[in-house]
């Protein structure tokens, strides 16, 4: 199954639209995206930290303002609704998330809301845009195009409000694939100067193809794809946003048992193959079905076919040889542990 390494060149004639250029801007500079598919809202009231605190399966009783923090929105299956980011200020949150519910979240959470609660949702859909560097050169982007010399000692899940391009911007610090990336909560009337300005200092627009290598290569399950309401969270892999330590939310007692006994039957897995398959296609190992590709790309850096799928734990072992079907076909694959090992 071992394929040859072929130049940036070969890689973009064999293998149209895959857009190497942006992808090397993503893994040596820095690259822009827009997240338009992101939706955004603000939860404010005395009672806003436990009611998110019940719902979800990160602890954000332990935010300060400043801070920031992923967390899991769970049906009382503990399958997933959405995944949310919470940016923490001193009156208010603001909630980053993904397409799932995006607009309908804010309808959701207003269906939570108990006769007790002082809880307000506010839907900011229409007056944000966000944005997203990515790169190992990001930072200095930002202090490029803001003038904000000292923004890369900006943490991982903090968060600052800056001036861009005459605009306020909020810039929050999260993992990324590869390095971190840079989100950028913009005012919807003048996101396009903010494009503008950080283009101007240096950042390669990319479109989701490019981001779809770079984050399969990582091994970031996407919302809508790796992240529905068929998946757990801890078998999405995202057991660093579930708090073994907090008080009830929904899903809890599930999610308590998978780790307590150590029920998690299936898990998000990488693939080496020998040829591009479709999302969706079946995993065999002697005829027997143990999984689901749910995401496929070809890495440039890997220079070969990779996909995300899910697999019964007994097979979920770096090192495991299937048979893909894909349409008509059957094609070799190889469970590989995430993130891929890139060169």
């Amino acid at each position: 199954m071992t394929q040859p390494v072929v130049s940036g060149a070969d890689r973009d004639a064999n293998f149209p639209g895959v857009g190497i250029s942006e992808y090397e801007a993503a893994r040596a500079t820095v690259a822009l995206i827009e997240r338009a598919e992101m939706g955004a809202l603000r939860l404010s009231g005395a009672t806003r930290v436990d009611f998110v605190q019940r719902q979800t399966t990160n602890d954000v009783k332990a935010l300060r303002p400043g801070q920031a923090t992923i967390t899991v929105l769970t049906n009382p299956q503990a399958r997933i609704l959405d995944t949310l980011t919470v940016l923490a200020r001193p009156d208010d949150f603001i909630i980053l998330n993904g397409p799932p519910l995006r607009e309908r979240l804010v309808r959701h959470l207003r269906g939570l809301i108990f006769f007790m609660d002082q809880v307000t949702v506010t839907d900011l859909n229409a007056e944000t845009h966000q944005l997203e560097l990515l790169g190992p050169q990001a930072p200095d982007c930002l202090a490029a195009a803001g003038g904000q010399p000292d923004i890369a000692a900006l943490a991982r899940f903090q968060w600052r409000e800056i001036s861009l391009a005459g605009h306020s911007v909020t810039v929050v610090r999260l993992p990324g694939p590869g390095a971190d990336a840079w989100r950028l909560l913009t005012p919807a009337a003048g996101w396009t100067e903010v494009r503008a300005a950080l283009t101007a200092a240096g950042a390669r627009p990319i479109g989701q193809e490019a981001y779809n290598r770079l984050r399969v290569e990582a091994g970031m399950p996407a919302p809508g794809i790796e992240m529905t309401d068929a998946v757990t969270p801890l078998e999405a892999g995202l057991l660093a946003y579930i708090s073994q330590t907090k008080g009830c939310y929904t899903g809890q007692e599930i999610i308590a048992r998978q780790l307590t006994y150590d029920k998690v039957t299936r898990h998000l897995c990488g693939l080496l193959l020998a040829q591009m398959v479709a999302p969706g296609a079946a995993l065999e190992v002697e005829g027997r079905s143990i999984g689901t590709v749910s995401s496929s790309v070809y890495s440039p850096a890997l220079a070969r076919p990779i996909a995300l799928a899910f697999v019964k734990r007994d097979y979920a072992t770096a090192g495991t040889a299937v048979m893909v079907r894909s349409g008509d076909e059957t094609i070799e694959g190889q469970v590989v542990d995430l993130p891929f090992e890139r060169p």
